[in-house]
């Protein structure tokens, strides 16, 4: 009923698509032929970009869901002229915040 209504597409026009938003969004590629143990150090890059991203005020926001889905992983990789969707580890919305975050309800010492 709702679908004969119009609905779905209302919700679809209405909604911004997940990339039109403020900032950008980067893509961590991991080098070809890594080996397994690999992903530990691609981690670390990762933590250490995040890391360095919010010292300079930038909010990063994973968007994993793209890569999660193989075929979108498999369109990404294609868009990025990447060899092999596998090496697409990670991809984030980076961008400064409108308004400061809410305080983290974490105690604080």
């Amino acid at each position: 009923m709702l679908r004969r209504a119009g609905v779905p597409r209302l919700l679809a026009a209405a909604s911004r698509g997940l990339l039109d938003h403020d900032g950008d969004v980067l893509v961590l590629v991991g080098p070809a032929g890594r080996p397994p143990e690999g992903e530990i150090a691609m981690g670390r890059v990762l933590m250490r970009q995040w890391l360095a991203l919010s010292r300079l005020g930038h909010t990063v926001h994973p968007l994993s869901q793209i890569i999660d889905a193989p075929a979108t992983r498999a369109a990404l990789a294609r868009m990025l002229a990447v060899d092999d969707p596998a090496r697409l580890l990670s991809v984030v919305r980076v961008g400064r915040p409108a308004e400061p975050p809410p305080p983290s309800a974490r105690r604080v010492r």
